[in-house]
């Protein structure tokens, strides 16, 4: 959304200065004390945070196109906690050892020698 202002030059020193209306600021995501880059052309000034732009989630979202992005693959590997499994896809124990006796014709008689010993 663009948002502008008509606003007059007061002389400030021996330059000139312009106030920026808060709505314009807000747009722009300008705050007070933000350094700024100012320059000039045949067109006017051109006044832009210096540094690098850091959109907001709602202004990357404004970008988001899902007919372009959508069903992407992560390009990395997992990372951190990513490559741990969450608690929900972990298996509990019983569920581990579930399959793995193939036969057992007895359950209520002792698995070895040693399990008589146990008891």
């Amino acid at each position: 959304m663009t948002k502008s202002a008509t606003v007059k030059l007061q002389k400030w020193g021996n330059g000139l200065a312009v106030r920026i209306p808060a709505s314009v600021a807000r747009a722009a995501h300008f705050t007070e004390g933000l350094p700024v880059e100012v320059s000039a052309d045949a067109a006017g000034l051109t006044i832009r945070p210096a540094g690098t732009f850091r959109p907001t989630l709602a202004e990357k979202l404004a970008l988001f196109d899902p007919a372009r992005h959508g069903g992407e693959a992560m390009g990395s590997a997992p990372v951190d906690a990513e490559a741990m499994p969450s608690p929900a896809i972990r298996r509990s124990p019983l569920d581990v050892l579930r399959g793995s006796v193939v036969r057992y014709d007895d359950p209520a008689a002792p698995a070895d020698a040693e399990w008589d010993a146990a008891r």
